[in-house]
C-alpha cells in the first residue's frame, strides 16, 4: 500500500448501550488507536495511514459520547472503554465479512482474553516526563 491512496472506511460496532465508531485503513495484523477523553479518532488522521503503510490494519476509534460514537451512555469508565475496545478487536472478523456499508456488528458476550492484547500504551505517558534518576537518565 505504500505510496498509494488508501481505502479508509467508517465501521460501527454495536456494544451494550450504544455503538462505537471506527475508522479503518490497511490490512491485518490489527492496531487499535484510541484517543483520550475529549478527543476523537481524527487525532490519528495522519498517523493511521503511516502505520497502515508499514503493513498493519488500523482501527481508530471514537470513545463513548465522542465523534460518531453514540451518546447517552450510563457510564464512561475506564472499564467501559476497555470492554468497548475489546469488542472492536473481537468483532473485526464479523465486520470484515459484512457487505453492508457502513457495516454494523451485533454485540457478543466475550470473556476476558489476556492473550488477545499484545501491547497497550497510554498516550498520557507521553504528556508527562518520564521518571529520572539523580543523573537525569530515564529510571526503570
Amino acid at each position: 500500500m505504500k505510496g498509494t491512496m488508501m481505502n479508509i472506511a467508517t465501521e460501527y460496532v454495536d456494544v451494550k448501550g450504544g455503538r462505537i465508531a471506527c475508522e479503518v485503513v490497511g490490512q491485518e495484523p490489527l492496531v487499535v488507536l484510541s484517543p483520550g477523553m475529549a478527543d476523537t479518532r481524527s487525532s490519528y488522521r495522519f498517523l493511521a495511514p503511516l502505520i497502515a503503510d508499514a503493513g498493519y490494519r488500523v482501527d481508530s476509534v471514537d470513545l463513548r459520547g465522542h465523534g460518531e460514537s453514540s451518546t447517552g451512555w450510563d457510564s464512561y469508565s475506564h472499564a467501559d472503554t476497555a470492554a468497548d475496545l475489546l469488542e472492536v478487536i473481537t468483532g473485526r472478523a464479523a465486520r470484515r465479512s459484512s457487505s453492508a456499508s457502513p457495516s454494523r456488528v451485533e454485540p457478543r458476550r466475550s470473556r476476558p482474553r489476556p492473550t488477545l492484547i499484545w501491547s497497550a500504551r497510554s498516550s498520557r505517558s507521553t504528556l508527562s516526563p518520564a521518571p529520572r534518576d539523580q543523573r537525569g537518565r530515564a529510571a526503570g
